[in-house]
Formats: C-alpha cells, structure tokens, sequence
C-alpha cells in the first residue's frame, strides 16, 4: 500500500522538557509531547510525563529469553543468561551467564560466567573468581585470597619517604620503603600507621645516610600510641652500619606492632 496523497498530519505539543512539564496541566491524558532538547517522546499518564522510550515491566510475568541491546538500567533479581551488549547499571542478584560488552556498574551477587569486555564497579560475591585476557591494570582490591600461584613476573612500588627526625610509615601504601637521611637523620624516632591487624607484616626500609650515623631505633609509635623500645633486634644488638652507604632495614610483626622484629643487611661491596 503506497502513502495516501491525501493526509492529515499529527502536531504534537512541542517545547523544551522542562516547560512541557511546568505546563502539563494543560496537557491532555494519554496525549502525546515531544521536548525539543531532549530529542524525546513523552506521553502524559496521569499527572506525570512519562519517557514513551521507557518501558515499564514491574507486574508483568517473567520474559521468556528476552534480548537486550543497549544499555541495562535497574536491578536485575533472578539469572540474567546471555551477552549483554551495553552498560550494566545496577545490581545483579543471580547469576550471570554471558558476555558483558561494556561496564558492570553495582554488585554482582552469584557468579558470572563469560567476558567482561568493560570496567566492573562493584562488589563480585562468590566463592571462586579467574580472570583471563589481557592485563589487568587497574584491580584495587580481590579480598582475601586462599592462595595465589604466579607464572610470571613479581612487582612492588617502592615508597619514598619524607625525610624527617621522625620518618612516618604508612603500611598501607606496600612493604618497601626508601629514606634519603643524608641532611635530615632519623634522630628521634619512628611513627608506623595502619599496621594489619590480626596478619602478618613485614616491610623493607631502605635508608642511604650521609656523614651521619645517627638513627634512632629505641623511640616507635605505632597507629598514634605511645612511642616505646618496640624493635627485637636479631643477634640482640642495634644494627652499625658505615656512614655513607645504603643500610637495609627488615621488619616483621604478627600482633598490629606491638613488637617487631629486627634484623639488617649492610656494607654491600662488588666483588
């Protein structure tokens, strides 16, 4: 059937969202507008201007193996099974089994089985977690893990810390750290924050001194307490190194700092 020659065309109500929805009152029920700035059909229901790009499936029964292009926005409670292409905004409850084109934004409570091509933000709850592809560069958390192998190479950042009577430690930022004390010398003490509790933790210090062989061991705080003689050294002894060159200071402690162990390795020379 070709287009009628004859033909009356539809005038919507037309104007930006924002006066469409000042002056819906003057709107009719089921009437049709288009806002102007937005690109965007909407139908009066009710009192309300509603998105007629939107559909609404809150108390209707499930869909049967429905297929979503574009973005996913809400929560999703049951098993979504398969790939999304898009963003996924919200929170999943159920599991997961497809590809995800694009970035999970929410949390992820079951397991998910296929790619992510895409950013996740959010919490993935389960008892079992591999990722595969390409480098992850940007994981800033994976929980407690039961175990880890590594086929490949092991890195660390190294900390440089401000050089200072009384250097401060954040444990939090890794396990090695750096200390140029050759102008200003570790003379009064040591200041260790963030400490693990209930873990282990040891940590490296790396101190290259000037003239100077002044370093005081004997005065630590720990997480804001008391400063105190905390440090065991190894051998029963406060390491002596030589002025001038780099010093390697090992820590450990298994009860949040309250004791550390101590030992140290000096005088490197080439042979």
């Amino acid at each position: 059937m070709g287009t009628p020659t004859n033909r009356t065309p539809v005038r919507v109500a037309r104007g930006t969202y924002s006066n469409l929805n000042t002056n819906k009152a003057d709107i009719q029920g089921s009437e049709i507008v288009y806002a102007t700035d937005e690109n965007k059909l909407y139908v009066k229901e009710g009192t309300d201007l509603i998105d007629a790009g939107t559909v609404d499936l809150s108390g209707y029964a499930p869909l049967a193996s429905p297929t979503f292009t574009g973005t996913v926005t809400g929560d999703v409670t049951g098993d979504l099974t398969g790939d999304v292409t898009g963003d996924l905004t919200g929170n999943v409850t159920g599991n997961v089994t497809g590809d995800v084109t694009g970035d999970v934004t929410g949390d992820v409570t079951g397991d998910v089985t296929g790619d992510v091509t895409g950013n996740v933000t959010g919490n993935a709850s389960g008892t079992a977690a591999t990722v595969t592809g390409a480098a992850q560069a940007s994981i800033t958390s994976v929980g407690t893990l039961t175990g880890i192998a590594i086929n490949g190479q092991y890195k660390q950042a190294f900390d440089a810390l401000t050089p200072a009577t009384t250097p401060a430690i954040d444990c939090s930022l890794g396990n090695y750290f750096t200390l140029d004390a050759s102008s200003t010398y570790p003379s009064v003490g040591w200041s260790f924050t963030n400490v693990p509790a209930s873990n282990v933790y040891s940590c490296i210090i790396k101190v290259t001194t000037g003239g100077s062989t002044t370093i005081n061991w004997n005065n630590v705080d720990v997480n804001g307490g008391t400063p105190g003689n905390l440090i065991k050294w190894n051998g029963g002894a406060v390491p002596g190194f030589t002025a001038g060159e780099p010093l390697y200071i090992i820590l450990t402690t298994d009860d949040t700092g309250a004791t550390w162990q101590g030992t140290s390795l000096i005088d490197f020379t080439v042979v």
